[in-house]
């Protein structure tokens, strides 16, 4: 689970670029951005990221959206 900071990302992410979802296609934005969260956590490198920008362009920005929050100083 995120933690509160984290959590406050990714609702400010997904208002801000999507605005109102349905919770089938949430639940894949968190789960990217939980990924990239936990790739920066453990000291990965942005380039892993698990999407492609090109076939999956929601989630490989979520995932990077998540690695940009744990991998930057509060």
């Amino acid at each position: 689970m995120l933690e509160c900071h984290c959590k406050e990302v990714f609702n400010e992410y997904v208002k801000k670029q999507y605005g109102d979802l349905s919770p089938v296609l949430t639940e894949g934005l968190l789960q990217a951005f939980e990924q990239g969260a936990e790739a920066a956590k453990h000291g990965k490198d942005a380039t892993l990221c698990l999407y492609s920008s090109v076939s999956e362009p929601e989630r490989f920005l979520a995932w990077v959206e998540g690695f940009r929050c744990c991998s930057r100083p509060r």
